[in-house]
C-alpha cells in the first residue's frame, strides 16, 4: 500500500468516491422525479375522463316575477350521463320538472332546475348530485344550499 503514501493517488482515490456518492444521489432523485411525473400524467389523464358538477341557486326577476333556479355547472372535460339531483331538509323547495329521467350535461356547460321555494321554507338545504362519466368512477357532489 505504498501508493496511499502519495497525496495525488489519495486525492484521487476521495475523488472517485466522491463521483460514486454523487451518481448514486442523482439516480435516486431521478428515480423519485420519474415517479412523480407518471403520478401527474396519470392524474391529468384521469381527470380528462371525470365530469366535475357543481351547483349553484339563482334567483332570477323576469318583470313583475321572482323565480328560482337550481343550476348546475358541469366544469369537467367529458359529458356527464344519468344526472341525478335530490335536495332534502327542514321544508326543502320541490324542483319542479321531470327529475325522474336521466340527464346529460356537456363538457363546460349547464342545466337548469326551476324550484318551488315558497314562504315558510326555510335553509339551509342539503344538495347532492350524483353521475357517471368517461372515468368509470360514479361522481358524486353534496353540499348546503342557502339563500
Amino acid at each position: 500500500m505504498s501508493w496511499l503514501n502519495e497525496p495525488g493517488n489519495i486525492l484521487s482515490l476521495i475523488a472517485v468516491v466522491v463521483s460514486i456518492v454523487a451518481w448514486v444521489t442523482s439516480w435516486k432523485t431521478q428515480k423519485r422525479l420519474v415517479v412523480i411525473e407518471e403520478a401527474r400524467e396519470s392524474d391529468r389523464l384521469r381527470r380528462a375522463r371525470k365530469a366535475s358538477i357543481r351547483a349553484e341557486l339563482i334567483r332570477e326577476s323576469t318583470g313583475s316575477s321572482m323565480g328560482d333556479l337550481l343550476r348546475l355547472y358541469n366544469y369537467g372535460e367529458v359529458e356527464a350521463r344519468d344526472v341525478r339531483v335530490s335536495i332534502s331538509g327542514n321544508r326543502a323547495p320541490k324542483i319542479l320538472g321531470d327529475t325522474t329521467s336521466p340527464v346529460r350535461i356537456g363538457p363546460s356547460s349547464y342545466i337548469q332546475y326551476p324550484l318551488a321555494i315558497t314562504f315558510g321554507m326555510s335553509p339551509p338545504w342539503d344538495l347532492e348530485i350524483t353521475w357517471v362519466d368517461d372515468s368509470g368512477e360514479p361522481g358524486t357532489y353534496r353540499t348546503t344550499l342557502t339563500l
